[in-house]
């Protein structure tokens, strides 16, 4: 099964525009046609796709005029009202990229997690890890940070012992995705990932399992850069909190958001922050934005539960 973005780099982009009903203009490796926001009027186009198969560019758009950012996943879904399932199957049929979907009683949750589903799905822990012990070096940088025993058991964090590091899983169906290692004695690196891995290339969500059901939650979530920032974003009253552990937004990790409808974005003060930010708009641009924005040089995870509640306040 092919996963998202390979559909979307193979796609043939003028036959998806054709069978939407868009008219449009080439102009070189850029395909120019009226913005389908809905929120202005463009009749001077100013909205375009990127034309340029087999590239990570390929089959991505942006409006000048609304500033209406996303994929060709997301065009499909604002002209047809569909979900995103219907729209990876419309894309897919057409002739550049096409796919069968099986399975007849496949949702769009099962479809969601093929695409998700790598070789060495799940993937093994580290041997050694053991269970938080109070008066350990690790559960003394945990309290340090404001993370107690309720969010270590809610979150499945256990002490990598021998080598003085949080061990840090990130699931998907309490399945590990992937994991983090944070050391608690400031050794270096100060983080280490699944041998061959980087952080951009991650797949899950931090935090994604203790969304209790979204398919029926309030479709709001709070999206900070670091798992502990994460837990004092939810210890603060916010529901749904998710970080990326990184300070890059995957498309394969905007997937896993397509249920949201509003995001909470916690944004650091430091360069990273900008960067982050422009992911977000990048691949989430069809939801509602608050944006929270930390002082220089801080994250969420510099701030008591309060102090964030009043930074909310002047979003």
């Amino acid at each position: 099964m092919k996963t998202a973005k390979e559909i979307r780099v193979k796609a043939d982009v003028k036959e998806v525009l054709t069978k939407l009903g868009i008219r449009y203009k080439e102009r070189g490796t850029e395909i120019q046609a009226q913005c389908m926001s809905g929120t202005h009027p463009d009749a001077d186009p100013s909205w375009s796709i990127h034309n340029e198969p087999m590239t990570d560019r390929h089959g991505l758009f942006h409006c000048f005029g609304c500033r209406w950012s996303g994929d060709i996943f997301n065009l499909v879904r604002k002209v047809k009202g569909c979900t995103f399932l219907e729209a990876v199957e419309f894309v897919g049929k057409c002739k550049r990229s096409r796919i069968e979907i099986t399975g007849k009683d496949a949702t769009e949750e099962d479809y969601m997690r093929t695409f998700n589903t790598r070789e060495a799905y799940p993937i093994e822990p580290p041997k050694g890890l053991r269970p938080i012990e109070n008066g350990t070096l690790c559960m003394k940088y945990l309290a340090e940070r404001g993370v107690g025993r309720e969010e270590i058991d809610l979150y499945g964090l256990l002490d990598w012992r021998w080598r003085s590091r949080v061990f840090v899983p990130i699931t998907r169906k309490k399945m590990l995705v992937t994991w983090i290692a944070r050391s608690y004695n400031e050794s270096n690196p100060k983080i280490l990932y699944p041998k061959g891995e980087k952080i951009g290339t991650h797949w899950g969500l931090f935090g994604f399992d203790q969304v209790a059901d979204y398919s029926h939650a309030p479709k709001e979530a709070s999206l900070s850069e670091g798992w502990i920032s994460a837990i004092r974003v939810a210890q603060a009253g916010f529901r749904n909190s998710i970080a990326v552990c990184g300070a890059m937004l995957t498309e394969e990790q905007a997937e896993d958001l397509a249920w949201t409808e509003k995001l909470i974005i916690w944004k650091e003060g430091d360069a990273a922050g900008k960067v982050f930010m422009k992911d977000v708009m990048l691949w989430l641009a069809e939801r509602e934005v608050e944006v929270v924005s930390m002082p220089k040089g801080k994250d969420p995870a510099d701030f008591i539960p309060s102090q964030l509640k009043q930074l909310y306040n002047r979003r």
